[in-house]
């Protein structure tokens, strides 16, 4: 620790002369000095009046006198108690937590006396299960430089005395007479219950001693005294203990409670973005069953109630992993595949949870990955259709399917291969890598015959060249919305291409882009470009959703051309054409009709791959700020193989509207919850069917 020596110089001067005091002070490492003065007319605030160890008044006025100290600090403090409440006033028989916030570097440490081996007694609190009688408390913090202590006083309020039955003549009087003790004093009621109706009691009499002179039979019955000083202990009451929500719907939690003083309320589990010390708790998506549990405290008590929210509606969307089929050439009869469900479905329910038809969303190849729609006549928990379904696999098998999985369906799907995943191991990432470098040898030998059949047919008239493209098939569309789980079907036949629009998150033909630039609340700018910047913001009433939305919006900086305002327009006029996909960055709306322009898009936490991949190998990365979430650790080959996995899907969905991005890189790549990869930034992509870009002419 620091320690002053002295301090030199003459205090009293002259008015007109100069002032000149040197404080010399010790300590490792060497302190930093300050000198303060205290302001006159203002005790106890001070100002700092000079830096370092020598303070020098130049020709001293009536102004300059006062009080001056000198301060040395270097880093190094001993323990200080820097908040404590000194007295509690508790019900008996209720909890209590007593609080001591210290301050000191090192941190100090924390010991409470008494302490019984029940307690926890090394923490900056202490919790007393049950308030029994006036009890001392002492919280002593120390470290190496220092201690200090302080002592709470805890007083219950209570009723010290009050006699028991007692039997009188008519006629005569009695006293009955009720003590209690408390701080402050308490008040002393007595009610008698109403004669004929239990329960009601009405108000005899205010005070410690009843007196009731000249009894007749209507007086009989049971005297209460009740002792009240004015305080309560906190205590919910009203609260839901249930919510069943679509996927991705908001859901908002309320927990009522009262109390005197005025209780304080903490919800858990809370994330950074939530406000989590209100009476209500926001969720502005529900992506998975979860409970959130809140407790509300006051001086004089506490009380904790648990909310569990549910994955739910009158549509459950499911996905069924079928291991022992396989697509012919990528396809699947799906009229057939349909056909077995409604029976297999039929037997399974069989008339349980009130389950009316199914319709097939879609089918994806590699294992057969159905993806179901089931219709319910009421709201249904998707973990009971889970639980249902499961019931009805017998020894892996659900009627002829073998079963690999059955789960709910989620915006974000990780691949599925045949049968059960496992595991990567070293072998299957050598046989990945080498199917990649085959197919880039592939590649590269393909591009060099379509050179040199162009250089042969180089000569005659004009030719053209056009590279077909290949479009997807049903099986690999994936667009369920998870947000109309509620909307009622109106029979179990095949979802038709108008029918699965219905279903699409972002459906670009039937919603308008644009909004309010008032319902915008920028946050602060997470990434910055050469022309254009990245905000995280709010955005209110999106999608039709009342509350706030996270999302990350994408501006021009200040010194932005009109050029490249045009590339900034053209990139939101192509996002407007895709359909959602899982590793294709979503749209989420525009404002374009006044200055400066946004263009909103799905929020995510990990910031760009790019960022991320450098961060997880202990390397620094500015081009997004401090993304919400980090790597822990090195990253796994299993993740980099996941990785390239979803950025190859994505980018194979682009080429099949068909759209080259023309500028794919790992800075051009977002990574979401679940790490998982979106392809973004499409600021040179250009529609092919448009601009002809794989149309080659030559000249004669």
């Amino acid at each position: 620790p620091t320690n002053i020596i002295g301090i030199r110089g003459e205090p009293t001067v002259l008015e007109g002369n100069n002032l000149q005091l040197t404080c010399e002070a010790s300590g490792t490492p060497l302190p930093s000095i300050n000198w303060t003065k205290e302001e006159p007319g203002n005790q106890g605030s001070t100002s700092v009046v000079q830096a370092g160890k020598v303070l020098t008044i130049t020709n001293m006025n009536r102004t300059d006198a006062g009080n001056y100290t000198c301060t040395a600090y270097n880093g190094f403090a001993p323990a200080k108690i820097s908040n404590f409440q000194s007295e509690y006033i508790a019900f008996v028989q209720q909890s209590l937590t007593l609080n001591c916030e210290a301050e000191g570097n090192p941190p100090p440490t924390y010991t409470w006396t008494p302490c019984d081996s029940e307690q926890v007694c090394d923490k900056n609190t202490l919790h007393i299960s049950q308030v029994l009688n006036d009890t001392s408390y002492t919280c002593r913090v120390a470290n190496i430089y220092g201690n200090e202590s302080k002592t709470a006083n805890v007083f219950p309020t209570y009723i010290t005395r009050i006699r028991g039955n007692r039997t009188v003549l008519e006629g005569d009087n009695i006293k009955l007479t009720c003590k209690a003790t408390g701080r402050p004093e308490p008040n002393i009621t007595w009610t008698k219950e109403k004669l004929g109706n239990q329960g009601y009691t009405v108000v005899v009499q205010e005070g410690k001693v009843l007196t009731i002179t000249n009894i007749n039979r209507i007086d009989a019955g049971e005297y209460t005294c009740t002792a009240y000083n004015g305080f309560d202990p906190a205590k919910i009451g009203t609260f839901q203990h249930e919510y069943i929500a679509d996927l991705q719907q908001s859901v908002t939690f309320k927990c009522e409670a009262e109390g005197n003083p005025p209780p304080t309320y903490t919800w858990t589990p809370c994330d950074p973005e939530q406000v989590c010390n209100k009476n209500t708790l926001q969720i502005s998506q529900v992506l998975n069953d979860a409970n959130y549990t809140c407790r509300v405290a006051n001086l004089y008590g506490d009380d904790s109630k648990t909310a569990n929210v549910y994955i739910g509606g009158i549509v459950i969307n499911i996905t069924i992993v079928i291991t022992s089929e396989t697509c012919i050439d990528g396809k699947y009869n799906q009229s057939l595949l349909l056909e077995k469900f409604k029976e297999l479905l039929e037997e399974a329910f069989s008339d349980k949870l009130g389950y009316e038809g199914v319709q097939l969303i879609g089918v994806r190849c590699g294992s057969i990955i159905v993806d179901l729609g089931l219709k319910f006549n009421s709201t249904t928990k998707e973990q009971d259709v889970i639980i249902t379904l499961n019931d009805a696999v017998k020894d892996g098998k659900l009627g002829e399917f073998s079963v690999g999985a059955i789960k709910g369906k989620r915006p974000d799907v990780e691949p599925t291969g045949r049968g059960a995943t496992s595991p990567v191991n070293g072998g299957t990432i050598g046989i990945v890598l080498g199917a990649v470098f085959g197919s880039i040898v592939a590649l590269a030998v393909a591009g060099i015959l379509v050179w040199w059949t162009c250089r042969k047919m180089r000569g005659g008239g004009e030719q053209k060249i056009a590279v077909e493209l290949l479009k997807p098939s049903q099986s690999h569309y994936i667009a369920l919305d998870d947000r109309t789980r509620s909307r009622v079907m109106a029979d179990a036949s095949p979802l038709s291409t108008e029918q699965i629009s219905e279903y699409a998150s972002l459906n670009p033909y039937a919603r308008s882009w644009e909004i309010p630039r008032e319902h915008v609340t920028i946050k602060q700018i997470v990434g910055k470009g050469a022309f254009g910047q990245v905000a995280k913001a709010t955005a209110v009433n999106l999608q039709g959703r009342a509350e706030k939305t996270l999302v990350a919006v994408k501006m021009l900086k200040e010194n932005a051309s009109e050029s490249e305002r045009k590339d900034l327009l053209s990139e939101l006029e192509l996002m407007k054409q895709l359909k959602p996909h899982h590793y294709v960055i979503k749209l989420l709306g525009c404002v374009t009709k006044s200055e400066p322009l946004f263009v909103l898009i799905e929020y995510v936490p990990f910031g760009d791959l790019l960022g991320y991949l450098r961060k997880s190998r202990g390397l620094n990365d500015t081009y997004y700020k401090d993304p919400d979430i980090k790597p822990q650790t090195n990253l796994t080959s299993q993740q980099l193989i996941k990785f390239a996995w979803q950025i190859a899907d994505g980018m194979s969905y682009l080429s099949s509207i068909p759209v080259i991005h023309r500028d794919l890189a790992a800075r051009n790549v977002l990574v979401g919850e679940e790490e998982t990869c979106k392809v973004t930034d499409f600021g040179m992509a250009r529609d092919v069917q448009e601009d002809n870009i794989y149309e080659r002419k030559t000249r004669v």
